[in-house]
């Protein structure tokens, strides 16, 4: 996945500078520097080699050479805004702030860029000159990748949604235009100022070349992960601009909290869905995913702005979902995926896997998935086993994907017959050299999935000119239009009678082949990244909603919440309908099974309520405290009025826990907010990183006048 420098060479251009591209790819800096060098003695007016020279020199550390480099460049060509981007990224390694700032400014001036403003932002630089290229640029457009990363902290290889993502960023990097306003950003609640950071996008390159590449080294990606996070820079979305969220949002904590403050400025937000399979077919998935699921996407719906989706399938599930719960209409939008991950990479020179070239030798099927219940591999091993009962030679069959879920039975059948004789071969954490190999040799693909948001193993499969048997359900025919030999994968005779026909007719395959050859057009990465950026400029034209604000949970007099029961996570598809967490602003941890702990010693609690504006109230707030935080005192008051922190509101000791009564009053738009202060919160031990004192078990509340109501609340808390 090597991304294309911004200086490329041009043709006829000197062996020196061939020889400087090669050893400049593969890391040896110096020596690539020296390449170029021997290029500018015959060339000295070259402005971009002076800049290539430049970087090499930057990222061998010979500094005061890198500086001459670019300085010639400069006199050259004193209009390029890249050029001094990258003098700006020098001084500013050499801790040269003055130096750095000049360098970015005059950037800046010359071509809008989104993190050419940031680094201004983090130097303390002009927000003049910031404020001008917000309004020059007319809105950015933010990518959130936090699941990218916090995948790649626990697994080396990626798996589908991560692939996906690496696609997409790879094409924007790869393409000036759309990268220029687009920004690669996480969000870490824990830290003063922005919780928004901006990746540096060298970084960020160097990880998805090193994620992609055949030679990788898990400690080396988590290294650059925290390389990339300790040097995120603070950013502020403002009006006009988007903010989408690419990966697993299902895996980003307190969701709909995290976002409340971009909405109020009016920034437009969303979300990559890659499918609904939790919610539709929960039966395939593993156990804690699907109330997970059901949580994070409940809160999505009331804070997104718009949806896009993998395929035309997922979009219709989910207008479908939307309508069906009553629950507001936003934009729906399909933009599908690439028909292959790596089919624009440049994998030539990777090194394939001993085992992995043997399994070649051979003729076998190739199945490229995760190892689960939904997959259907069971399938396959019952129509091998039924083939070789039959006295038939069937080519070997080659599944490659981790083991997932309900598959224990599978694998126990597996191992019991020795894998069929040898005839199944399971492959795991294959490099992107290795998968290429692999399809490239197969005699066809398989596969017989139940259910699917897109199916990338079949596009792949067509990229590498190879056929492929697959299910006829959901998306995938989107994937394999007519070059897709389609089974019913829940009707075994059927897929049997197709894939003995592709295993032992060699007529047959060859025609599918040919084809395929003759007439499939794959769709790339940089299709696909051109309609996000497309269609995010039109989302953004639109401008968002008036008043745009979180769609918040509905809390009625008389009831209670217990954070607990998100932790227990009994929810359903209700939850959709009112999500609960949203109530807990971004200054709470995630709930446990006794309630949930205020981060900090101040936060807030709010619903919709079902009282009139104005309506006088009592409410009734159980707290507990950690066992540190024994003498905190704690006092809480209702609405938006922050000053009220300063009165001389009532301090209530919680001890080991109690129940707060409150008097106050529900807001003109209806809603009921309660504001938590916390002071004398003790000294947590040295290994609780979280930083809390106290924590909400339950709160409800009623009118001033319906004794009744009140009643009811307290005797339930007496039995708490």
């Amino acid at each position: 996945m090597k991304i294309k420098s911004f200086f490329q060479s041009s043709p006829g251009r000197s062996d020196h500078v061939r020889r400087g591209n090669e050893l400049r790819d593969s890391g040896r800096f110096a020596e690539a520097a020296d390449a170029y060098g021997e290029h500018l003695v015959s060339h000295p007016k070259d402005f971009g080699i002076w800049v290539q020279r430049g970087n090499c020199l930057k990222d061998s550390g010979a500094f005061d050479a890198a500086e001459t480099a670019y300085s010639k460049a400069i006199s050259l060509k004193d209009d390029d805004a890249d050029v001094f981007l990258q003098l700006g990224h020098l001084m500013k390694l050499r801790q040269k702030r003055k130096a750095a700032l000049q360098a970015y400014q005059k950037s800046l001036s010359l071509k809008p860029d989104v993190s050419v403003a940031a680094e201004i932002i983090a130097l303390g630089g002009s927000e003049e000159l910031v404020s001008k290229y917000f309004e020059m640029a007319g809105g950015s457009f933010f990518f959130e990748i936090y699941d990218l990363l916090n995948y790649h902290k626990a697994h080396l290889r990626p798996s589908g949604i991560q692939r996906v993502q690496a696609g997409i960023i790879s094409a924007i990097l790869s393409n000036e235009e759309m990268g220029q306003n687009t920004v690669f950003v996480i969000m870490d609640l824990d830290v003063d100022g922005s919780p928004i950071k901006m990746i540096d996008r060298r970084l960020l390159i160097d990880f998805l070349d090193l994620i992609s590449g055949s030679n990788q080294n898990h400690d080396h990606v988590k290294r650059l992960i925290s390389q990339m996070e300790s040097s995120a820079i603070g950013v502020f979305p403002k009006r006009k601009d988007v903010y989408l969220i690419l990966g697993a949002f299902w895996g980003t904590g307190a969701f709909a909290s995290r976002y409340a403050e971009l909405k109020q400025n009016g920034v437009l937000i969303g979300s990559y869905i890659y499918d609904i399979i939790p919610i539709r077919h929960p039966e395939f998935c593993a156990d804690e995913l699907v109330p997970a699921f059901f949580i994070a996407f409940g809160d999505g719906l009331s804070v997104f702005d718009f949806i896009f989706t993998i395929s035309e399938f997922t979009a219709r599930e989910v207008l479908e979902l939307l309508l069906r719960n009553g629950l507001p209409e936003i934009p729906v939008i399909a933009i599908p995926l690439a028909h292959s991950f790596d089919q624009e990479k440049d994998l030539e020179s990777g090194i394939v896997d001993r085992h992995v070239e043997n399994i070649t030798q051979r003729p076998y099927v190739l199945f490229v998935s995760t190892i689960e219940a939904r997959k259907n591999h069971a399938l396959l091993v019952a129509i091998w086993r039924r083939m070789l009962k039959e006295g038939l030679e069937p080519p070997d069959l080659v599944f490659v994907g981790r083991k997932g879920w309900r598959v224990n039975d599978l694998f126990e059948a597996l191992e019991g017959s020795k894998f069929l004789g040898g005839k199944v071969h399971i492959l795991h954490d294959v490099s992107d050299v290795d998968l290429r190999r692999l399809y490239e040799k197969c005699r066809f693909t398989v596969f017989p999935s139940f259910v699917e948001g897109w199916g990338l193993p079949v596009g792949e499969s067509l990229v590498y000119g190879r056929p492929c048997v697959a299910s006829n359900t959901s998306s995938i025919p989107e994937v394999g239009g007519d070059f897709v030999d389609y089974i019913d994968p829940a009707n075994s005779i059927e897929a049997a009678s197709v894939i003995r026909k592709l295993c032992l007719d060699d007529n047959y395959l060859e025609q599918r082949v040919k084809n395929i050859k003759d007439d499939f057009k794959p769709r790339s990465w940089a299709d696909v990244s051109e309609a996000f950026i497309s269609r995010l400029r039109e989302l953004q034209a639109s401008g968002p909603p008036v008043g745009s604000l979180i769609r918040l949970p509905m809390l009625r007099q008389g009831e209670l919440f217990r954070p607990s029961d998100l932790f227990l996570k009994d929810v359903g598809e209700r939850y959709l309908v009112n999500p609960s967490r949203v109530a807990l602003s971004s200054s709470w941890y995630q709930p446990e099974n006794f309630g949930v702990w205020l981060r900090g010693s101040f936060g807030y609690v709010e619903f919709k309520s079902d009282l009139t504006p104005g309506c006088e109230v009592i409410i009734f707030a159980s707290f507990v405290t950690a066992p540190w935080a024994d003498q905190c005192e704690v006092r809480c008051w209702t609405g938006d009025d922050l000053g009220a922190k300063n009165l001389r509101l009532n301090w209530k000791k919680l001890g080991a826990g109690k129940t707060l009564v409150v008097s106050g009053k529900i807001s003109e738009v209806g809603t009921l907010k309660l504001n938590i202060m916390a002071r004398n919160e003790g000294v947590p031990p040295a290994d609780e990183l979280r930083n809390f004192c106290i924590g909400l078990r339950v709160i409800g509340f009623a009118a001033s006048n319906d004794l009744h109501k009140r009643i009811q609340i307290l005797e339930e808390l007496a039995f708490e």
